[in-house]
């Protein structure tokens, strides 16, 4: 037992003796940029030295203009940490990230440069780090604009064959990333870069890691915003970016991309409204539906298709969480990119994928609308065809009620409407360029199944919308004699 605790004692005192003196200058660019720098020399892999406790050391990195550092950091805790951290990053423009444990996670630097805080501490650290430093490829963004009057953000992947992307605005550029959907991609989000200008020389605003955790919109000073990517990685291949005009968005202080991981289960989503207007954006990047199933808070929502726009032109709905808005839930949203905009202190929305969870009904009182893919989108578009059905609550009979207020009726497009009673139609209407239904003027039948089927074959429009509700119908105890009888027979 004594020897195995000298030879314990030894490795350990061998791996502190390991560890190297605080450099007294900085890493700076190499002679031979095709290779890493590891620190310290012996560092190999995700085997780092042991430091002794209470080290300090600043690690200064140098960055050329027109170079980019990718740095791997390992840090090991062999002790539970505290609330101190014991290293810490700083970029190019002294933004701190406490680091508790990395395993070669990847961090980057621009000109001119960040640095390393080691603290050791009584934490017993595990700790390493390689560089590599990257020219610039040759500068040859692919261009955008934003306007004020677009409902419409421009909305491109993160990751494509050109790592670069140059936006012009009509007064400032606003720019709000969607994560990818998988939280351990999220390291490879700070490779890339938010510059405030027309190109990668002007002033960097920082990386897109930092805007999502920090819930805000960049803004450039001017009416450029160049974002770059300094490595091609795969990894942030689902990643989202929303240009706007600022002149949209600048009264939103709070603002988040939100991706849904779980088609099922999206997730909670939380508002904090207590300083100012708070949102939310989302991007249909797999020609789904999202579905609002719950809702709870204070203050308005509002939701638009498309970005917010000053003119409201193309918000499509609007809750008072102040007031019981269960009964309008779940409600489906179409569309590219959705925006919801919280008036007041808080809220919380649960969103899904599944369109089972829009098409059951809980109980008969239910209300809500139904719209074609891109209505409100600002242009007629070719591809607005859907088909939505709602189903009564479960072993009863609804009187299904709705009331048509625009439908695009052009050409060869079409609006069906069906309503249902088990296997019998009781209602059924096609409405067409040459048969254009009453707008505003409601409709009822009694049934189980309510289905509308809008095709655009081809056409530009501007889409249809409706609204909906389902009533209590005298008829519901028709199915539960039904099913009671049914029951008396099967037990004789």
């Amino acid at each position: 037992m004594i020897s195995f605790a000298l030879l314990f004692l030894a490795i350990s005192l061998k791996n502190v003796y390991c560890a190297p003196d605080c450099p007294g200058t900085a890493f700076n660019l190499p002679a031979d940029t095709s290779e890493w720098t590891w620190y310290p020399n012996n560092f190999q892999a995700a085997q780092p030295p042991l430091f002794p406790n209470n080290f300090n050391c600043n690690y200064k990195i140098n960055v050329p203009q027109g170079w980019s550092v990718d740095m791997m950091l390992t840090v090991n805790m062999t002790v539970p940490q505290d609330f101190a951290a014991s290293v810490q990053v700083f970029d190019q423009n002294q933004n701190r990230e406490a680091v508790y444990s990395a395993s070669a996670e990847h961090f980057f630097f621009i000109a001119n440069g960040g640095s390393i805080q080691l603290n050791t501490r009584e934490q017993n650290i595990l700790f390493g780090f390689a560089l590599k430093w990257s020219k610039y490829a040759v500068f040859a963004p692919s261009l955008g604009n934003v306007t004020v009057a677009a409902p419409q953000p421009l909305a491109w992947w993160a990751f494509g064959s050109n790592p670069s992307y140059q936006i012009k605005a009509e007064t400032r550029v606003s720019l709000v990333i969607v994560p990818p959907k998988e939280d351990f991609y999220t390291e490879y989000l700070r490779s890339m870069m938010i510059f405030d200008g027309p190109d990668w020389n002007s002033p960097c605003l920082g990386n897109a890691l930092q805007a999502i955790r920090n819930k805000t919109q960049l803004v450039s000073t001017g009416k450029y915003l160049t974002f770059s990517q300094l490595r091609p990685y795969y990894q942030t291949g689902r990643t989202m970016l929303i240009f706007q005009d600022y002149e949209n968005t600048k009264d939103i202080v709070q603002y988040q991309g939100f991706a849904c991981a779980h088609p099922s289960d999206c997730g909670t989503v939380n508002m904090d409204g207590t300083t100012g207007l708070a949102a939310i954006s989302t991007i249909n990047d797999d020609v789904t539906a999202e579905y609002l199933t719950k809702l709870s808070g204070s203050g308005t929502l509002d939701v638009y298709i498309g970005g917010k726009s000053t003119s409201k032109a193309n918000l499509i709905t609007s809750y008072k969480m102040d007031s019981d808005t269960s009964s309008y839930l779940p409600q489906e949203f179409l569309g590219y990119v959705r925006t919801y905009v919280l008036t007041g202190p808080t809220a919380s929305l649960n969103l899904v994928r599944n369109s089972q969870d829009f098409s059951k009904t809980s109980s008969v009182g239910r209300k809500g609308f139904l719209a074609s893919r891109y209505y409100k989108y600002g242009v007629p578009v070719s591809d607005s065809s859907t088909y939505d059905f709602i189903k009564s609550p479960t072993n009863q009979l609804s009187t299904f009620s709705f009331i048509i207020r625009d439908a695009d009726l052009v050409g060869n497009t079409s609006l069906s409407v069906y309503i249902s009673k088990g296997v019998k139609t009781v209602y059924e209407q096609t409405f067409t360029a040459s048969n254009k239904p009453a707008l505003n003027s409601e409709i009822q039948a009694v049934g189980d199944d309510f289905s509308v089927t809008y095709k655009t074959n081809g056409y530009l429009t501007t889409g249809y919308y409706l609204d909906f509700e389902l009533k209590s119908s005298s008829n519901n105890y028709k199915l539960f004699t039904l099913f009671s009888l049914c029951l008396i027979v099967f037990v004789r």
